[in-house]
C-alpha cells in the first residue's frame, strides 16, 4: 500500500510478518512493573495490584 503525502510517496511497513513466532508479547504492566521498581526505586504492587514479574533489564 502506498500513501501520498504532499512532499513524497511514502510506503507503509507490511503486517505479515507478525504471525511468526520470533515477535515478543508482553503484558505491559511487567513494563511498567520493570520501570517503577528499578528505575524509580517504587514497589509496583502498590500501584499496579497483585504479583506482576519484572522483565530482564540491562
Amino acid at each position: 500500500m502506498i500513501v501520498k503525502t504532499s512532499e513524497s510517496m511514502a510506503h507503509l511497513p507490511s503486517r505479515s510478518g507478525l504471525d511468526t513466532p520470533d515477535v515478543f508479547i508482553t503484558d505491559f504492566r511487567s513494563a511498567y512493573a520493570t520501570v517503577l521498581d528499578l528505575v524509580l526505586g517504587v514497589d509496583p504492587t502498590s500501584f499496579l495490584g497483585g504479583s506482576l514479574t519484572a522483565l530482564p533489564f540491562l
